[in-house]
């Protein structure tokens, strides 16, 4: 047999055998028993909740502002006496709230300002420490601002709620009929706090600490309305 003749009868089982496999695969289609026009499956992911309610510590602090990152109440104005009640005032630099719980059960913000004394024991009281409503707004557009608020307060030795995510005061969440608050990230700019020292407040006695007259205010963050 020649090279040519064994070519062509090569090419004609080839071909023989493609029209036997499409004709046994167009008799399988048009049988009724196999869908030839479209195919179903079951693509998923999983979500995992984040470590809960917490404050923004992405952006890390300096040598100067070692805590910037987290919010932290600064020095109070320094005071002169002349016989009549002084204000003195002290700021908490913006900071961020995330909530990654994927609960939506709310969470809360308060701060905490107790007696400031000296190192002669000489005390001032906070009780006077007032601070307006901070300012709460989104960090992202799909975090819902509904039912997250800014409170105003004074006095803040025994600790106060300045910001408040309160389920029932928010929105239905995307699972059903329970209503979820604070999911998401929030910015907030604190208001100034401020004090009036008496008239009658004794003068700072000693060096130490720094400033002559301090206290060790809290700001902390807590799940839950």
């Amino acid at each position: 047999m020649s090279i040519k003749t064994k070519l062509f009868v090569a090419m004609a089982a080839a071909a023989l055998v493609g029209v036997s496999t499409g004709g046994s695969a167009y008799a399988a289609c048009s049988g009724g028993g196999t869908d030839c026009y479209s195919n179903a499956s079951t693509p998923g992911f999983n979500v995992t909740a984040g470590v809960g309610p917490r404050f923004d510590t992405a952006v890390a602090g300096d040598d100067t502002h070692p805590l910037l990152d987290y919010p932290t109440v600064g020095n109070f104005n320094d005071v002169q006496m002349n016989g009549t009640p002084q204000l003195t005032s002290a700021q908490i630099a913006p900071f961020t709230v995330i909530d990654d719980s994927g609960t939506g059960a709310g969470w809360n913000v308060t701060l905490t300002v107790p007696d400031f004394t000296d190192a002669g024991g000489d005390t001032i009281p906070a009780s006077g420490v007032q601070m307006n409503a901070p300012v709460v707004t989104q960090g992202t557009s799909d975090s819902d601002i509904t039912g997250v608020v800014g409170l105003p307060n004074t006095d803040f030795t025994g600790g106060q709620t300045i910001i408040d995510a309160v389920p029932a005061n928010g929105v239905v969440g995307p699972h059903g009929a329970t209503k979820v608050a604070g999911m998401g990230t929030y910015l907030v700019s604190p208001q100034i706090l401020k004090l009036i020292v008496p008239a009658n407040a004794i003068a700072a006695s000693g060096v130490s600490p720094a400033k002559g007259y301090s206290t060790t205010a809290t700001i902390a963050i807590n799940s839950g309305p």
